[in-house]
Formats: C-alpha cells, sequence, structure tokens
C-alpha cells in the first residue's frame, strides 16, 4: 500500500527581531521539501518586522515542480510565546505542526527528513531529533531528545522543547495548547501534557538538522537562573500534577539542582532557601539523601547529577 503523504505546518512567533526572523525564514524557503504552510505570528512588535516578513513572503521562491506553502502572517497582542504559539495553532490545518522559534534555523533537508519519518510510521504521534546549540562565540553544544524514559528527561532535560521535536496537530488540540500563564518553562510543561497522552513516538536518527541560537534569550527570560527565581514556579506545580504520584518527588530534585545553579551564580542566600524548601516537602529520607547528594555535586560543579542519579529514583 502506498503511503499517504502527510502535511506540515511550520509555526514561528517573532516579537522585535526583524534581522534575525529574516535568516529563519531563510532558512524555511530553501527546505529540499518545502512544508505545506508557513505561519508567522507577530507578537505585538514595535519595529519592522511585519513588513520584513510580507517582503519575505513576496518574494518566496521554490523550485521548478514544488508547490508553495500557505503562507500566512497573522497578529497576537498579548504578549508571550505561550499566546503566540497558540495563535498560530488556531491557524493550522495540517497533518502535524512543527514550532520554530524565529533567531533559529534548520538545515536544508530538516523538514523532509522529518517528513519522510512520518510517512514511514504512520502511528507516530511526535517524531523527535537531537539539535545542536550554538552560542555568541561560536560553541556549539549537542540538545538531545529521548524517546526512552521520556518524562525524565522532559524534566531534566529539556529534551520536549520547542524545537526538539513536532507532534500531531490534533495532539497539540487535545492537551490544550499552550498554557499561556506559565512564564518559563512552558515548553517542558507543554510536554508533560503530551506525555500523559501515552503517544508513540519516534527519533530521527544522525546528525542534527536543526541549529538553536543562543545569541538573543536575555529580551525573553533573563540571562540568569537568579534574575528568573519564582517564575519556575507555575510550570513545576503544573508538571508535578502530570506526574504519577510515585515520581512527584522528582520535582524536589528539580528544586535541589536548580538552587545549587542559584548558589553558583552567587545567590547563597536564595539558594538555600530554594533548597530547604525542596526538602520540607520531601517526606522521604530515602529521596532527601538523594537531594542532598544533587545539590552538594551540582553546587561543587558536577554535571549530570540527575543521570547519575537516575537508576536511584
Amino acid at each position: 500500500m502506498a503511503q499517504r503523504k502527510q502535511t506540515v505546518s511550520v509555526i514561528i512567533p517573532v516579537r522585535n527581531r526583524v534581522a534575525l526572523v529574516m535568516g529563519t525564514l531563510r532558512s524555511v524557503m530553501t527546505q529540499s521539501r518545502q512544508p505545506d504552510a508557513v505561519i508567522v505570528v507577530d507578537n505585538a512588535s514595535t519595529d519592522e518586522t511585519a513588513e520584513a516578513v510580507k517582503l519575505a513572503f513576496r518574494n518566496w521562491s521554490i523550485a521548478e515542480g514544488h508547490k508553495k506553502p500557505r503562507l500566512v502572517l497573522v497578529s497576537e497582542e498579548k504578549l508571550g510565546q505561550g499566546a503566540a504559539r497558540n495563535r498560530g495553532l488556531r491557524e493550522a490545518d495540517t497533518d502535524w505542526v512543527m514550532f520554530f522559534d524565529s533567531d533559529d534555523e534548520m538545515l536544508p533537508n530538516h523538514i523532509n527528513r522529518a517528513m519522510t519519518v512520518a510517512e514511514q510510521n504512520n502511528d507516530a504521534q511526535i517524531v523527535g531529533w537531537n539539535v545542536m546549540q550554538e552560542d555568541h562565540l561560536g560553541k556549539r553544544n549537542l540538545l538531545a531528545f529521548y524517546s526512552a524514559d521520556a518524562r525524565f528527561h522532559n524534566l531534566f532535560h529539556g529534551s520536549m522543547s520547542t524545537l526538539r521535536y513536532m507532534a500531531r496537530t490534533e495532539l497539540f488540540h487535545k492537551v490544550g495548547g499552550w498554557d499561556e500563564s506559565i512564564p518559563i518553562w512552558e515548553d517542558i510543561e507543554l510536554g508533560s501534557r503530551l506525555l500523559n497522552e501515552s503517544p508513540l513516538i519516534v527519533k530521527i536518527a544522525g546528525w542534527p538538522t536543526v541549529v538553536l541560537h543562543n545569541f538573543d534569550k536575555a529580551s525573553v527570560s533573563g540571562t540568569t537562573f537568579t534574575s528568573r527565581i519564582g517564575s519556575y514556579d507555575p510550570a513545576l506545580e503544573s508538571i508535578s500534577r502530570q506526574l504519577p504520584k510515585r515520581k512527584r518527588h522528582w520535582i524536589a530534585l528539580k528544586e535541589a539542582i536548580l538552587a545549587a545553579d542559584i548558589y553558583r551564580e552567587g545567590s547563597h542566600a536564595e539558594a538555600e532557601k530554594i533548597y530547604r524548601q525542596a526538602l520540607a516537602k520531601t517526606p522521604s529520607a530515602y529521596h532527601r539523601l538523594i537531594l542532598r547528594l544533587a545539590y552538594t555535586y551540582r553546587r561543587l560543579g558536577g554535571k549530570g547529577a540527575a543521570q547519575i542519579l537516575r537508576p536511584f529514583i
């Protein structure tokens, strides 16, 4: 039986990034397999972003024999990535949705590779891939997607962060889309709700075909853990409700590791307060020991605390 060609929308929220979004759109325009729709959501920009996107759409070029995507520019006045992404999601009428950020890029075979895997796995609901992160100095770091032990890796390693997967459009709608009240780690929170549906997950093997540029994140969420104290709580509280009761101590472990990062930034009093709160909400003496080990190890500069302790939690 011939495989049915499936469709995908790429949704890109943007606010005041007129130069950066042009690079992102060029990377989509030059895909060997064009998406079926490109939906850009202007999130109340005050610069020339909207005009630049309109110009890029008018000049959208495709190879001979290819169909031009449906190009959509909509606006969302409510500030925030969640509101902008939900606005784009309402415009999507394809089988799949791939959310993308306005300062990142996809290599030319990314969409073709993702959709080929989707079409080869008709029951798949999530298709994920590794991402390459690049900082302003050109240093690169691999960000992995995990199809196994997905809940753990989503919480501790951000495996379901925005650029590491695409999902069935109907699945995004089923879980209610993005929670617009969550200021940070909203992608981890959404990932938790998606995983609650026990979706069939397929991971793409091979070298990453998405590059995440860590150039301009300060405008979104600040640059240090300390500057975002308190902003993490809504996501963690929601994720705690999504987790099975036997795994809710994971949240305290996440908070202990976060406290250690805050300590290492020099905010010792704030770090100790968060750490003590994490201990206080952990009734098991065994799990409090795990928290102490994680906090001490990470505070001293150790890496991969959660992964090292995974067999014991």
